[in-house]
């Protein structure tokens, strides 16, 4: 026996609590709580390590490690020899299910546990799932890269970015992701790729404005326009199929001249779209123009003589 612990560690695993003792500057751990964590029989297996003390490096240590505050003794072996003492249990002559599942689980974890306290104080449980904080912290990242795309596509893209948690991390559902691996699940959700084949492009509507405003549709609009055309051919018009353009026929006042430009655009603003600037654009050039038209008359009346010449086009 051997009294020369410095303390004693209690570390929570499976349910059960495990120790730690420091003993001449080493860890070393009792070995009864970890063989009645695993469900196992603890005279067959302190018989087996007595047996071969030379190979586990046994001590009996006295320390308190019972919730009574009792000093006990224990056989303890150093933790670095715990890995191989658990490869000698065979799960497959364990006949009990459930204690097959134990043993399987101390095999794959405690000394990982155990060493972790050790070394860094404190073991994470990887089976711990993501906290509710980080649950919405992961529905937050998703949110935010499938709300950036086109709105035709969000809901492939949400659909994408959690079946791409689900594979990268070997889940049915993206909040059971070890909550140890909770920024690594961020850096997935910003590099998954949402582009390429499985993210088709948004179809293009095929319904249209019925708009149209054909060349007649002016004169039909326009009386002035109309009768011009119809009775008052200009020199050098040869024909009815001759189409010209007086500058009173685009003027500023739309009383006396409708515009099929602003008839087009006030269409395009009752179906949702905003045409402000053509809208501008084009009642400053009529109003420029109108200007421009009563200077040139002012200038034909001081001259005494009436001169105007209209824009001609082919129909």
């Amino acid at each position: 026996m051997n009294d020369s612990s410095t303390g004693v560690v209690t570390v929570p695993f499976n349910g059960n609590d495990l120790y730690l003792i420091e003993h001449e500057g080493q860890p070393y751990t009792p070995m009864k709580p970890i063989v009645d964590g695993m469900g196992l029989d603890w005279r067959g297996q302190q018989a087996k390590i007595k047996a071969n003390q030379r190979r586990w490096a046994t001590m009996e240590i006295s320390s308190i490690v019972a919730a009574d505050g009792k000093k006990r003794s224990m056989i303890c072996i150093p933790l670095r020899k715990l890995p191989g003492w658990l490869m000698t249990i065979m799960p497959n002559k364990v006949k009990n299910p459930a204690i097959r599942e134990k043993v399987e689980q101390y095999q794959d974890e405690c000394d990982d546990v155990l060493w972790s306290y050790w070394t860094k104080g404190v073991a994470i449980n990887p089976r711990i799932p993501l906290t509710p904080d980080h649950q919405r912290g992961i529905q937050k990242a998703v949110a935010r890269r499938a709300q950036a795309l086109p709105k035709g596509l969000q809901r492939l893209a949400y659909s994408r970015l959690y079946s791409h948690l689900k594979d990268r991390f070997d889940v049915a559902k993206y909040d059971q992701i070890p909550d140890e691996q909770y920024t690594q699940a961020l850096a997935a959700i910003e590099t998954c790729e949402l582009e390429g084949e499985w993210m088709p492009a948004p179809e293009e509507s095929t319904s249209r404005l019925d708009i149209h405003y054909p060349l007649e549709r002016w004169s039909e609009i326009n009386s002035g326009l109309a009768y011009a055309w119809k009775h008052q051919p200009p020199l050098g018009c040869k024909g009815r199929q001759a189409r010209f353009v007086w500058p009173e026929h685009v003027s500023g006042d739309p009383a006396h001249s409708v515009s099929p430009t602003l008839m087009l655009l006030g269409e395009l603003v009752a179906a949702g779209y905003d045409v402000g600037a053509c809208r501008a654009e084009v009642q400053a050039m009529r109003s420029m123009l109108d200007d421009l038209s009563s200077v040139h008359s002012r200038i034909q009346e001081a001259l005494g003589r009436q001169i105007s010449y209209p824009v001609i086009f082919s129909h």
